[in-house]
C-alpha cells in the first residue's frame, strides 16, 4: 500500500498543465477564453462533458488538477496577452472619446454612469483600469462564495433536501458537487496567490 502511495505521489508531481489539458481534450486557447470570460464578466460556462470527465477522476487527481489550474490562471492573468485582451474588452464596454473643453468631459460622466449600471452597486462587475485589481477582486469574491458552501448539505436524488440550498445558483451547486477536498485545494492556492500580491 505504501509503495502504491509513493508511486502515485511521483505521478502527481510529474503531472503538468499540458497533461491536464490532454486529459480533458481541451486546448490552451479554449481554457484562456473561458478564464477571460469568467474574470471579465464573472460568468462561468459549464461544459457537461468536461464536468463528467472531472467527476470520473480519483479525488487525488482532481485535487492536483485544481492546484495546477489555479497556477495556470495565475500565469495567464499576469501575462501581456491577458492585459491586452482586458484593455480591449474594457474599451468596448466604456465610452472613451476625447473632448476639447476644460470642463468635465461628457464621456467621463457617461463612464461613471456606465460603471454604476455595470456594477449594479456590486464589485463583481466593476471594470477597473488595472487588470490586476480586477483579478484580485475576483479572487476575493471566489473565496467569499466558497465560504458559503455547506458540504454537509443533503441531496435527494439530484435535488437538495433543503429548499434554501436548492435555490442557490448554478455556481454554488458546482462548488458543492466539486467536493470538499477539491474546493479546499482551490482555497489554499488562491490564498497563497493573494498573499503574494499583498492582499
Amino acid at each position: 500500500m505504501k509503495t502504491k502511495l509513493i508511486v502515485l505521489a511521483f505521478i502527481l508531481m510529474a503531472f503538468t498543465t499540458d497533461d491536464v489539458l490532454k486529459q480533458f481534450d481541451i486546448t490552451t486557447q479554449q481554457v484562456t477564453e473561458n478564464i477571460f470570460g469568467a474574470i471579465s464578466s464573472d460568468y462561468l460556462q459549464f461544459d457537461k462533458v468536461l464536468v463528467g470527465k472531472a467527476r470520473n477522476m480519483p479525488v487525488s487527481v482532481r485535487v492536483s488538477c485544481t492546484r495546477l489550474l489555479v497556477k495556470f490562471i495565475k500565469e495567464y492573468t499576469q501575462s501581456d496577452a491577458f492585459a491586452e485582451s482586458y484593455k480591449k474588452y474594457r474599451k468596448e464596454h466604456m465610452v472613451s472619446k476625447s473632448h476639447g473643453f476644460h470642463l468635465p468631459r461628457p464621456s467621463d460622466l457617461i463612464n461613471k454612469a456606465a460603471d454604476r449600471l455595470l456594477n449594479g452597486n456590486s464589485s463583481s462587475n466593476t471594470l477597473p483600469v488595472d487588470p490586476a485589481e480586477l483579478v484580485r477582486n475576483r479572487l476575493k469574491e471566489f473565496l467569499e462564495e466558497l465560504a458559503t458552501v455547506d458540504f454537509d448539505a443533503k441531496l435527494t436524488g439530484k435535488t437538495f433536501s433543503d429548499p434554501v440550498y436548492e435555490s442557490k445558483d448554478q455556481k454554488w451547486k458546482m462548488y458543492y458537487r466539486a467536493g470538499k477536498p477539491v474546493i479546499e485545494a482551490a482555497q489554499d492556492e488562491v490564498r497563497k496567490w493573494l498573499q503574494e500580491v499583498g492582499n
